[in-house]
């Protein structure tokens, strides 16, 4: 905003005085009072007409539209208005109201009841489902995001502009309407991309998978890059460094801009742009943060000094018909600059200030209240992408209509904590949240929180190295306005089955944190210093239980051993499918275990069947040189110690330990023969190295000569007395 030199020097003198009485100062907006008693004020009025708005539009069923703020009168509900509405109310944490909105709109097997194929305006409604994936109806609404993401997909995009998507398409990818000309749109990247970092999000947190259309599995590596690729082409190509707006649509073929700068197009690029920064990994938040300031002071020029809005086309005023002091373009710039101030994007109090003066100045001049009912005027209609400026003034304004009403919603969320730190009176204890990651911190003063995910950071691993599993995952913590020193609770993602929590110093030693609760895959602890937390799977050799001696000794049978889920204990559930086994002798095990682990013995014994029928193929009695079940047994045994003898995923070596018992049969008549001695061998005692398991099971059968000891002819000379040795060898076992 310009003003002129007196009024400057008046303006100078006014904030003195506030300064000198603790009253925020009006920034140079005259008419608009934006203290925190009147921002208080402001919101709860907002806070009442968002009430109001939700119980006249309770319906059984939310699917066929008929919504008071829908003034395009839709039969439909699967609109990007009513999306930005149920934005708004989550925000306000109404998550029953969008829940029956979603719960009707979308079928069981995830498919939307009528979603209109091809437009980019059928996406942003499906944002609101990412707050609800803890909710009774999950499934579906994640099969929901499928659908829509599988939806984009289909959607054209031009390498040539970033990646950024055709606007509205037929059924044949080709541009309808007056997409056929200016074929992106300013507002189509609030429609796509915040969506899309949701996605990421979801993926990161571990609430949702999804797969392109080859099958393949989405990273949200892949979406963070792409996303940054198409705002980084719009902040580049689709400003006018005359006017320092941006153009509301692109040619592609021409490459051009068509010259107009309509408010709610920059309003929703504006909402986009904070919105997906807010979700973005920290590196690209530095990348984008200079697109705020270049949108930012672009606008500012045009804000109007009295009431703090903009008019609907945003650079002419009062200079054209009809054009007014519009409710949706300075709701949506309200809510951007404010929560861009109090995230910490920008830095420079006249952003917050400038927000705060246009959530305040809406209000003032825009909302209405007659007999306790109230109205929200003047919000543009509804437009495409046009040639002219009076194009932008021709469906003429109207009142409650979502895309006013939803962010004015939205921006009353962020008021409130813009007017304390403007005023430097933000105290009250509030919690920060990064929603990148979804690590939050509460119980403090901090304004603005910045996490990095440190998981992959080599020094972290190396830090954690013997502490914790592979699959950890670590975050580095900066509190903006968090008073060194203060205890604060921190939440943030675990994996699953996570029990320990490390404090990662750049320089010292590690610190276990003590008394966290693990619930729901995430972990919340309290602690009074801030930089790398790690939360994961305990290793083995720091499982939290010792157990001094054997807690096996004098125990002889079964019954006598603890009892799940005691110290030392293991349950075992076990199932067998065979794989075709009269022609393979292959029976597929798998063993489901559970129990504490403890600093003593080996973590697994596997015990080899040697004795007479092992050598035969499978399904006969035949005994053979090669495709025994021996054989069969021996590559199993090397599978599984592949397995579990395995570097962990980060690369260090494994901490399991495994040992091998074989044993032959109990026929007295065979005891002498070196071929298959009457012995209960160890071949391999507690290794961790798998190069020795490998050998000795390798040497299995050489050394010991294990060959088929008759021939067929031979074979029915002897009657088999039957039985293995199974009771020496699982003494053997246990001894280990």
């Amino acid at each position: 905003m310009r003003a002129k030199k007196a009024r400057k020097k008046v303006l100078s003198f006014v904030l003195a005085l506030c300064m000198l009485v603790g009253i925020l100062p009006t920034s140079g907006f005259a008419a608009q009072d934006t203290s925190i008693d009147s921002t208080a004020t402001n919101v709860n009025t907002v806070k009442s007409y968002s009430a109001q708005m939700r119980t006249a539009n309770t319906k059984t069923d939310y699917s066929k539209g008929g919504f008071t703020w829908d003034t395009e009168g839709k039969t439909d509900s699967w609109r990007y208005f009513n999306g930005v509405m149920m934005d708004a109310f989550l925000m306000e944490g109404d998550t029953a109201y969008a829940d029956a909105f979603y719960d009707s709109n979308i079928n069981e097997d995830g498919t939307i009841k009528k979603y209109h194929t091809g437009e980019l305006d059928s996406v942003p409604t499906a944002r609101g489902l990412f707050d609800l994936l803890n909710s009774s109806h999950q499934e579906k609404y994640k099969k929901a995001i499928q659908y829509v993401y599988t939806q984009l997909e289909n959607q054209v995009s031009y390498d040539s502009c970033g990646g950024n998507y055709l606007h509205k398409q037929d059924t044949s990818g080709k541009p309808t309407g007056g997409w056929s000309t200016w074929n992106i749109g300013l507002d189509g990247l609030y429609m796509a991309q915040p969506f899309l970092m949701e996605c990421a999000n979801a993926i990161d947190n571990g609430m949702l998978s999804l797969t392109d259309q080859s099958g393949k599995a989405v990273a949200s590596a892949d979406i963070y890059q792409a996303v940054y690729k198409r705002f980084a082409w719009v902040a580049e190509n689709m400003y006018d460094n005359t006017t320092g707006l941006y153009n509301h649509g692109w040619n592609v073929s021409e490459n051009k801009g068509n010259g107009h700068f309509w408010g709610r197009g920059i309003g929703w690029y504006a909402m986009a742009l904070v919105d997906t920064i807010s979700m973005m990994p920290a590196t690209y938040q530095t990348k984008m943060q200079p697109y705020l300031t270049k949108l930012f002071d672009g606008m500012l020029k045009y804000q109007d000094a009295d009431t703090g809005m903009w008019y609907n086309v945003v650079n002419r005023k009062t200079d054209l018909s009809k054009n007014i002091l519009e409710t949706s373009v300075s709701s949506m710039m309200a809510y951007s600059l404010m929560k861009a101030y109090i995230k910490g994007y920008v830095t420079d109090a006249k952003y917050g200030q400038a927000g705060l003066a246009a959530f305040n100045g809406v209000v003032a001049n825009k909302v209405t209240v007659s007999e306790g009912s109230y109205a929200v005027k003047d919000t543009y209609l509804k437009s495409g992408v046009g040639t002219t400026d009076e194009y932008y003034i021709a469906n003429g304004y109207t009142v409650d209509e979502a895309k006013g009403t939803g962010a004015l919603i939205m921006a009353a969320t962020v008021a409130k904590d813009t007017a304390e730190k403007l005023a430097g009176t933000d105290t009250e204890q509030k919690i920060v949240t990064d929603e990148t990651t979804s690590v939050s911190v509460s119980g403090t003063t901090a304004t603005a929180i910045q996490v990095a995910d440190k998981s992959d950071d080599d020094t972290v691993k190396t830090a954690l190295t013997g502490k914790l599993q592979s699959g950890f995952k670590a975050y580095d913590i900066t509190l903006t306005g968090y008073a060194e020193g203060t205890e604060a609770t921190v939440t943030m993602p675990a994996p699953s089955g996570a029990t320990k929590v490390y404090y990662v110093p750049a320089i010292g030693e590690l610190e276990e944190i003590t008394g966290a609760t693990f619930e729901h895959d995430m972990v919340t602890f309290t602690t009074n210093h801030f930089s790398t937390y790690a939360v994961g799977k305990a290793k083995a050799a720091d499982s939290g239980v010792t157990v001094e001696g054997n807690p096996y000794e004098g125990l002889e049978k079964a019954t006598d051993y603890p009892e799940y889920p005691a110290d030392g204990a293991v349950r075992i559930d076990k199932t067998a499918t065979g794989q075709n086994f009269n022609s393979t002798g292959v029976v597929q095990v798998e063993l489901d275990t559970a129990g504490i682990s403890v600093k003593q013995g080996v973590d697994v014994v596997v015990v080899l069947d040697m004795s007479n029928s092992m050598l035969w193929k499978p399904g006969t009695t035949t005994p053979v040189t090669d495709g025994s079940k021996f054989e069969a047994a021996k590559t199993a045994t090397q599978n599984f110690a592949n397995t579990i003898l395995a570097p962990d995923a980060d690369g260090s070596a494994t901490t399991n330990t495994m040992s091998l018992v074989y044993f032959c049969s109990l026929d007295d008549e065979r005891n002498s023969d070196p071929k298959c001695p009457n012995t209960v061998d160890t071949a391999l005692d507690r290794s961790s190295s798998l190069d020795n398991a490998t050998a000795a099971i390798n040497n299995l059968g050489a050394a010991n000569g294990i060959t088929p000891a008759f021939g067929v002819d031979e074979e029915s000379k002897y009657t088999w007395p039957g039985g293995t040795n199974y009771d020496y060898a699982f003494e053997e076992a246990n001894e280990i």
